[in-house]
């Protein structure tokens, strides 16, 4: 008895057979192999299609619509562009194109993203907690409508998630073992930023710092700073506003250093934590003579020396933190951005090489800080 053969498709040769073979070959690729009905069904998850996406390794897609956000992850190994079609991951210092994926339905306008270590994950807070794994390259839902999310906290590292549900937990996910757990602390956020190490400080009363503890369970622990106000060097109290106006940015701090900056329309703040005080930086005048300008974006350097502004006239000023002095005042030129575009900078990051500007036209340029030069530009 011959041997059978596999099945093969038959060429046909008008254009209709054509249209038919090409049909049955997409159905079989779509289907994939069959699996028992005993098999276990398969984890929750959100797809995004619509959009092709080469291959981890291959050519980076471009955003087709305009970037106005870019991200770091806690150590700072990895950068993201954010467009509400795409997000893509970028491994520093180099800019080398990780991966890339369509955000989940209906979260344009999300109230945060984070992203893990290594591109290992983002997550998307948009009253609902979404997940997106590189191994997998799937969306999932990590709360559902009936949990009350309050505030997605970030990464640490690429190990863990961790975000503030109701009656004062702190949820973690685990990326090894992809299981959440609970833990409660007394906290309730009014304002809270990220350090490059993984540590987190709520801007509370008391101020309160969360630590990153890798290793064990769970994963952090909670410091709060004795005294509950901040006061001037006149012995003032200080409290910090709920809310801010588009003339004033939220503050911006590192929890490394236990220190914040805050922008106001007429001030430059300084909040040094440990000594439960707030100063007003020397060398406002550059700050008073663009006053009609609003300020933007802000960002901290790695080892919390430096703390860059940006207006949207492409005016950028470097903070020296511990001099507590402007370092450097410069302003983007023509050829960096064209004329024609009214906001110049959309975001800043800091990493240790750079300070990385996003500007209109879907462009990268990083500034070396102390000279105030900018050394090269990338399309995203």
């Amino acid at each position: 008895m011959p041997p059978q053969s596999t099945p093969q498709l038959k060429t046909l040769a008008t254009p209709k057979a054509w249209a038919i073979n090409i049909l049955l070959m997409a159905a079989l690729v779509t289907i994939g192999p069959v699996t028992p009905s005993c098999a276990a069904p398969p984890a929750p998850s959100l797809t995004t299609p619509g959009i092709a996406l080469p291959p981890t390794a291959g050519i980076p897609p471009k955003h087709r619509r305009e970037v106005r956000q870019i991200l770091l992850s806690p150590s700072g190994d990895t950068l993201a562009s954010l467009s509400p079609d795409l997000i893509v991951l970028w491994q520093l210092p180099d800019l080398r194109y990780i991966a890339a994926t369509p955000p989940p339905p209906n979260t344009a306008t999300p109230r945060q993203v984070a992203i893990a270590d290594n591109g290992a994950a983002i997550a998307i807070d948009a009253g609902t907690l979404f997940l997106w794994q590189r191994n997998t390259e799937q969306w999932t839902e990590l709360t559902t409508p009936k949990e009350s999310l309050l505030q997605l906290i970030g990464f640490l590292g690429d190990q863990h998630l961790l975000w503030l549900g109701d009656k004062a937990q702190v949820a973690t996910f685990s990326l090894l073992e992809q299981a959440r757990s609970l833990h409660p602390v007394s906290v309730f956020p009014l304002f809270l930023a990220a350090g490059r190490d993984g540590s987190y400080l709520f801007w509370t009363l008391p101020i309160t710092f969360l630590l990153p503890r890798p290793g064990q369970e769970p994963p952090f622990i909670i410091r709060q700073l004795e005294g509950q106000y901040l006061t001037t060097p006149t012995g003032e109290r200080y409290a910090p506003p709920l809310h801010f106006d588009h003339q004033t940015l939220a503050p911006i701090a590192d929890p490394t250093s236990e220190k914040a900056i805050q922008i106001t329309p007429s001030d430059v703040l300084i909040f040094d934590f440990p000594h439960q005080q707030v100063r007003q930086l020397t060398g406002v005048a550059p700050y008073a003579n663009i006053l009609g300008q609003r300020p933007l974006a802000h960002a901290i350097s790695p080892d919390a020396r430096y703390y860059a502004l940006a207006f949207e006239n492409g005016v950028i000023q470097i903070w020296d933190f511990q001099e507590e002095t402007l370092h450097t005042h410069i302003k983007l030129l023509e050829h960096h951005v064209r004329r024609v575009h009214p906001q110049k900078i959309f975001d800043l990051r800091f990493t240790d090489a750079c300070l990385w500007l996003l500007v209109p036209e879907q462009r990268l340029l990083c500034l070396e800080p102390l000279s105030g030069s900018i050394t090269h530009q990338h399309e995203l």
